[in-house]
């Protein structure tokens, strides 16, 4: 899980929990498996995640 950096709008709160687990060092991870690509899926106005995970 990753931080969850924008937070929930009012109408996922109700389908989707924020996890308790440490979030993972994404970088560390994709370095780990030797990714070479990256998708960024995120929905609009999560600006905080997308620049983070630039």
């Amino acid at each position: 899980m990753g931080n969850p950096l924008d937070g929930l709008i009012e109408e996922t709160e109700k389908l989707i929990k924020i996890g308790t687990q440490k979030p993972l060092n994404i970088a560390e991870y994709f370095k780990s498996t030797g990714a070479e690509i990256v998708l960024c899926l995120l929905p609009s106005g999560a600006d905080k995640a997308v620049h983070y995970y630039a």
